[in-house]
Formats: structure tokens, sequence, C-alpha cells
């Protein structure tokens, strides 16, 4: 019905400068392997909202749990930024973030997903943990969504009113695959138990938290 409404129109116009040959899927007959999951894609994008954009009711962290666990409410969450958009200084924010960072929140994904720092992990395929081929090991979304809510603290709006993901150059990829690693591990390497734990998304935030104080604390010496 959302994409019906053309509800994902303006998503798909910012996604496609960046993935000019894959479309959102706005209808059950879009099943051509162009056509990537729009649900999945607003997953992706609530894991990356920042914390002010984010539901001040829970904790930061908590509100994360969603991306993962509950689709339908990203998608409701996002209906309501459309709807809301033209009254609501908060909604119209939420709705331009959506639209700004979905390119960014598929490429990270895929980064993460397939990234090679994960080799040598003793990640475990009989637990869903990997998937190992020839061409690039997909890593289970248990293990990604607690990394990519870390990686919503270095989203920033820029002074055109854009959202966009900037991590800084001193920024570790394996720093944060083994901090996910050592969250699975903790949870007797059960990829789903650690996507469900928001332990796992607090421990992880803690780094760019880290990096962020120190970023600052580097501007303010010179």
């Amino acid at each position: 019905m959302a994409g019906k409404r053309g509800r994902f129109d303006e998503m798909e116009i910012s996604f496609q400068k960046v993935f000019p040959k894959l479309k959102l899927r706005k209808q059950e007959t879009d099943t051509e392997e162009s056509f990537i999951d729009t649900m999945k894609l607003l997953q992706l994008c609530t894991a990356l909202m920042p914390p002010e954009l984010s539901d001040h009711s829970k904790p930061f962290s908590q509100t994360k749990l969603k991306a993962y666990k509950n689709k339908s409410k990203c998608l409701s969450d996002f209906e309501s930024a459309c709807q809301d958009r033209g009254e609501d200084d908060l909604a119209e924010d939420r709705y331009q973030f959506f639209v700004d960072i979905a390119p960014a929140a598929w490429e990270e994904y895929n980064h993460w997903r397939h990234h090679d720092g994960w080799n040598g992990k003793y990640l475990h395929e009989s637990k869903n943990a990997i998937v190992r081929s020839d061409e690039a090991n997909t890593i289970a979304d248990g293990l990604i969504f607690p990394v990519l809510s870390a990686m919503s603290l270095f989203v920033t709006k820029k002074r055109n009113g854009r959202w966009v993901l900037r991590k800084p150059d001193i920024f570790d990829d394996a720093e944060m695959i083994t901090a996910a690693c050592d969250q699975y591990k903790a949870h007797k390497s059960n990829p789903m138990h650690t996507g469900r734990d928001v332990a796992v998304y607090e421990s992880l935030m803690l780094i760019p938290k880290m990096i962020q104080r120190l970023v600052a604390r580097t501007k303010s010496a010179d």
C-alpha cells in the first residue's frame, strides 16, 4: 500500500543516484533481481537513525532493537514521518533522513556483511552466523545490525539539511568486528540472541563514542 501511494518515490530517486541499476520493491510483482527488499532497506535506515531523530521516550540503544526485530514497526515509523512531515519538524527531519540515508544504509550493510575482517573469527556456519562461498562470505544480520546501530553515531545533518554518514579517518573496522565477535561468543555463538540483546548494542556503541571524544579533544588541542 505504501508503494502504491508513492511513499517510496523520493527514496528511490536518492537510492538510484548511487545504485542506478537497482530499484525499490513497491509491489508483490516486483520480483526481478534488479529490485531490492524495501522493508529491509527501512530496517537498515532505522538502524542508522541518529539519537536526535530517535524515540526519546526510550533509551537510545533500546530503540535500535526494532530495526532488527520488528520490520513492520520500521515501516509504520516511515509512514508516520511521511504523513506528518508538513505539520511537524521532527517528522520532516525523519522523512528526509530516510530519503538521504537509504543509499548509504544499503552500502554500509553490504560493506559489513561481506567484510574480509570476519575471516578467521571462528563464526559457525552450523549456527547460521556465516554463509561461506568462493565469491564472498555473508555474515548474519544478528551480528550486522548492532554494528550498523553503532555507526548511527556517525550520522550527521549537513548545513544544507541533508543527512550523511561520516566515519572519522581514525575509525578502525577491525576493532568493531572484534568487538562484535566478542559479543557473539558471549551469547553462545548464537547470532539471533546477539542481535536481540540491548547490551550488545550498548557495548558496540562505546567504540564510536570513544572516537568522538578523541576527535573532540584533538580539535580543542589544535
